[in-house]
């Protein structure tokens, strides 16, 4: 049995598929091509014990950590209660780590704040996340 956390309705986290290890299961390049179809950004968790979850960044400002009451709650002794900030700027979502012990890191690298490009790969704490935003690869070309 598995429990339900309800403090995902503030970001309307979407409870994914099962994605069972198992001949013929999906792929995370397939999960990742999926979600691309979104018309804003998301995180896709690629690894974690919420593996295949999506959170839709709607908000202005998202929280992450472990704490019950962050927009994103990521529930692992590794992730810090008030881990990480999402920030929406007019460069696209930019990520602030607020202190964490093990850090954030943006395509392997620990950051303290950067902004984010599509396809971007988040680790916090033991989970790897993954940044899908279709629109900014297509720009304003044609305008």
């Amino acid at each position: 049995m598995s429990s339900s956390v309800s403090t995902a309705d503030k970001t309307g986290f979407i409870q994914p598929p099962e994605m069972e290890e198992e001949e013929g299961a999906t792929t995370e390049q397939q999960v990742v091509e999926l979600v691309s179809e979104e018309e804003y950004p998301i995180l896709l968790v690629l690894k974690g014990p919420n593996k295949g979850s999506r959170y839709p960044l709607v908000a202005s400002e998202i929280s992450i950590g472990r704490n019950t009451d962050s927009d994103i709650f990521l529930d692992d002794i590794t992730v810090s209660r008030k881990h990480a900030i999402l920030k929406k700027t007019d460069r696209g979502f930019l990520i602030r780590d607020l202190g964490s012990l093990n850090g954030t890191y943006v395509n392997r690298e620990r950051v303290e704040e950067a902004i984010l490009k599509d396809k971007d790969e988040l680790q916090i704490g033991r989970y790897r996340l993954i940044y899908i935003h279709k629109d900014e690869s297509q720009g304003d070309q044609g305008s």
